[in-house]
This record gives structure tokens, sequence and C-alpha cells, in this order.
């Protein structure tokens, strides 16, 4: 089994990425390094399932919500080629662009924050795994955390085949989050994608790999029921192949506009690579063409505003459309940039930040990118305002830091973390920023948070 990856990018936010394995354009076969696991974000070395026969289209009740008894196969068996992953989440500072802002953007609410007591000090990671989470060889454990905008204080971890858990108090006590409608769906795989509304509290987005529906779903009452957004019939499951959902991201300055892409080709006009978007949260959505021959592992959409996109690739650099998907281009600085998990991290100066095989690559318009000089090779990346946090997945495992803002002529410096206690590296990471907690799902070595300031 391999295992996944997931990273959270901006400002309060977190981001998650995973994706099954590195592989070729379409559908390759994938790496066999990397940790143990199977879903996930773009890491190096990623992994693929082991078996891999998926559910696709899968029975859901009247309203869309997934009825209990799970998905009806289509098609048969799932070829090897592993889960699907990628994609990454813009945060820190909102959208860039002369259209940051525009096509109904929604006022940021003023978080609610809760009391958190009993924190460690700075620098100091602390062991928060939900108790009932399995965390061991045989299971991928914590998969992916994401943390509350509006109710500052609440945490969302998804697991192995042990569903969603939530915390209200930064991770010191925790409660299964899906209990009602859609629950048997959560359960039944590896919950790799888990995505946060921005100031919609308690709404979720969240894909379960390898279990009974293999595409997307939505919560509004912290995880507790869900909906299908690909339910049988609809526009995606009738134009994706076994309705299998990949990543997906979300507008920073527009809750309701996302665009997803797909762990499978796509028929019809659009094919045979295809995206979604959706202006009204997931009830509808339009099927465009992607800029890729196929579909590719680990790939996936990074929406920075309106109109402006990004396409990120494991292996083949990272795509650009000012018009919504209508065209795309390709800069040639951009071959390096490809990312291990397609997580981008937005500064509040304006420049993003990706982690890539050849180390971290920064740009301010998505057209020119430099790597870092010195910068480690790592699998996602967050910052807090003052310092950046990477780790890598795999590997030695380390988590780095350096600053977040270095003077004309400086040299950005990354220095290693201390780990006492910790075991693994980050499949996923999320900031809260106002309690200045970084959390770092770390698969079968837990869950942990640490103050950074």
């Amino acid at each position: 089994m391999k295992s996944p990856h997931t990273f959270v990018a901006g400002l309060t936010v977190s981001l998650t990425l995973v994706a099954c394995g590195e592989s070729q354009a379409g559908n390759s076969a994938t790496s066999n390094a990397g940790a143990a696991g199977a879903a996930g974000a773009t890491a190096a070395g990623g992994a693929t399932a082991a078996g891999g026969a998926t559910a696709a289209g899968g029975a859901t009740a009247a309203g869309g919500a997934t009825a209990a008894g799970g998905a009806t196969a289509a098609g048969g068996a799932r070829a090897a080629g592993g889960a699907a992953g990628a994609g990454g989440v813009v945060g820190a500072g909102g959208a860039v662009g002369a259209e940051a802002g525009a096509g109904g953007a929604r006022p940021k609410p003023i978080p609610v924050v809760a009391d958190c007591t009993g924190l460690n000090g700075v620098d100091k990671f602390e062991n928060i795994t939900p108790p009932g989470v399995i965390v061991d060889d045989a299971h991928l454990g914590v998969l992916n955390v994401v943390a509350d905008q509006v109710n500052s204080g609440t945490v969302f971890v998804g697991t192995d085949k042990g569903g969603i858990f939530r915390s209200d108090d930064c991770g010191s006590t925790w409660e299964k989050a899906n209990t009602g409608t859609g629950s048997d769906v959560v359960d039944s795989g590896s919950i790799w994608f888990l995505l946060i509304s921005p100031d919609e509290a308690n709404t979720i987005y969240w894909a379960s790999l390898y279990g009974t529906d293999p595409g997307m779903f939505k919560s509004t009452n912290g995880g507790k029921d869900s909906v299908a957004l690909f339910p049988k019939g609809s526009l995606i499951e009738t134009t994706v192949e076994y309705n299998f959902f990949q990543w997906a991201s979300i507008n920073p300055e527009n809750s309701q506009q996302f665009v997803a892409s797909f762990h499978a080709d796509c028929k019809g006009p659009a094919g045979p690579m295809c995206l979604a978007e959706t202006s009204n949260g997931g009830q509808d959505w339009r099927v465009f063409k992607g800029p890729t021959p196929a579909w590719e592992e680990a790939a996936g959409p990074v929406v920075l505003s309106k109109t402006n996109w990004l396409f990120t690739t494991f292996q083949h650099g990272v795509y650009i459309t000012t018009d919504s998907g209508a065209s795309w281009r390709k800069p040639a600085s951009t071959d390096k940039a490809s990312g291990k998990n397609s997580g981008l991290y937005r500064d509040a100066a304006g420049t993003y930040y990706i982690p890539t095989a050849w180390g971290i690559h920064t740009t301010t318009d998505g057209d020119t990118w430099t790597q870092i000089p010195n910068s480690p090779n790592v699998d996602g990346i967050i910052g807090d305002g003052t310092r950046l946090f990477s780790g890598q997945r795999s590997g030695d495992m380390k988590f780095y830091t350096a600053p977040e803002v270095v003077a004309d002529g400086q040299t950005r410096t990354f220095t290693e973390l201390p780990k006492d206690g910790v075991s693994g590296g980050p499949v996923a990471l999320a900031y809260d920023a106002n309690h200045h907690l970084l959390y770092s799902a770390n698969l079968a070595g837990g869950l942990y948070r640490m103050v950074t300031k």
C-alpha cells in the first residue's frame, strides 16, 4: 500500500492534497517509492492502492444523499493506477490579479475564536491523534487535517476507514463527525480529500478513496450529514469514467465557486481530459476541456480568482488560464515547478510557493517561477505570516522552517525543526492564525499540533 499527500495553503486555512502516486501522464504506472498509504496528494514516490477495484457511480438517495448500501460497480474493476489526488488550495491573502474580489465575493465573517488552553510552547510538537483512529503499519491513519476559519479552534481530520473526526478546542478533545446521512460512505474508504469553506462555518467537502462511491460530497453541518455532488444520472456521473473525482480548488474570494479535476478520462466533447466548474457550491456544473491530453496522476486546479486559474501537474509543469479554461498556456519557466503535492501557499505580499522535486519554487504572476536557492525537497508548504513551514512525508521525514520575508540581497535559510516524539512526516498541513497553531497529519504517525509564535 502506498500513501497520500495533502497540503494546505493560505490564510487561516489548511489545504489538503492526496495522490496515489507519481505516475506518467494518463494511466501510466505509479512509482513504488513512498510511504504506506493509498490516496493522495502528489508526493514523490506516492502509492498505488492495493487491489484496486473501485466503485463507480454509487447509489444515491433522493435529494442526492448517498444511500446505504453503497455504489454500484461501473464497468468493472478499476485498473491498477492508484488513488486520485492532487491539485491545491491557495490561501492567505486571497486572489491575485485585477479580478480579486470580483464575481460574487462574499464578505469575510468575523471569526469566533475558541478558548484553547493547555498548548505547548513554541516549536514543540504535541501528539493529538483522535482516540479510536487506528495508526499502525496496516492502516493509513490520519490522511487530512483542515482548520475552520470561521469557528477558529474547530479542526476536522480525515482518516483511513474511520471517517471524519471533529474538535472544537484545537485538538484537545475529539468526537466522530459523520453520524448521519452518508456516514456509511465516509467510513468505507480513505478520506484523501478534505476541503473546508473559507467563509461558511461547518461546510466541508470530502471524497473517500476506494470506498463505495468515488465521487465528491458536501456537508453543511460539520460532517454529520453528507450529500453527493455527482449523483447517479448527473452531468459529471455520465461524463467522467467511473465517476472518479480527483481534486478541487475553491475561489478564496467566493466560496461558491470551485473547479474540480478527475482521476479518469471523460466522454463526449469535453474529453478525453476534462475539468468541471460550479458557481453555486456544487448544485450545478459545467464540464470543459482541460490543458493536458489525458488525465494525470496528482494533477489538479488552483483557483486564484474568478477567471484566473492554474493547473498543476506532478511532472509536466504548471498551466495557466485567464479566461476560465477557454484557453491555456504553459510558460517554459514552469517545467521544474511541478508540484510534489500541487499545494500552493500565498503570503501576504502576493508571492506563491510550490513544493517540488527540485526544491521550493516561487512566483508572483504564475508565468515566471524561480527556485529558492538551497531550499529542501519537500511535500508541502504553509506559513504563519512570519515563517514558512514545510515537511517531508517520506524519506528523512524532516520538518523545516524559514523566514517568510527576507530583505533584498539576503538569503532565505531553511533550518530543521526539532521532531521530539513525532512519528512520520506530514501528508497534510493546516494553520489556525488566531491560535498560531500548525497542524500536521502524519498518516500512521498520527496527528500533531505546534504553536508557531
